[in-house]
């Protein structure tokens, strides 16, 4: 981390950032060997993480108003 008059600059590798949709797929794989098909209410990016770890989605970015 630099600091720069004030203001704070943070200096970072692209492997130290880990998003939320990773963690999501990892947690689903690992924690409760889910593998199969999903309805994602999220983004395709978040799909994308899924179907990395064998999780194929249904259906994508559905409003959760739409759904009730």
């Amino acid at each position: 981390m630099l600091l720069n008059g004030g203001s704070v600059c943070v200096v970072y590798l692209q492997d130290d950032v880990i998003g939320s949709g990773y963690v999501t797929a990892l947690t689903l794989q690992e924690k409760f060997k889910f593998a199969g098909k999903a309805y994602v209410l999220g983004s395709s990016s978040l799909a994308a993480e899924l179907s990395r770890v064998g999780v194929t989605a249904v259906g994508i970015g559905v409003r959760f108003s739409t759904v009730l």
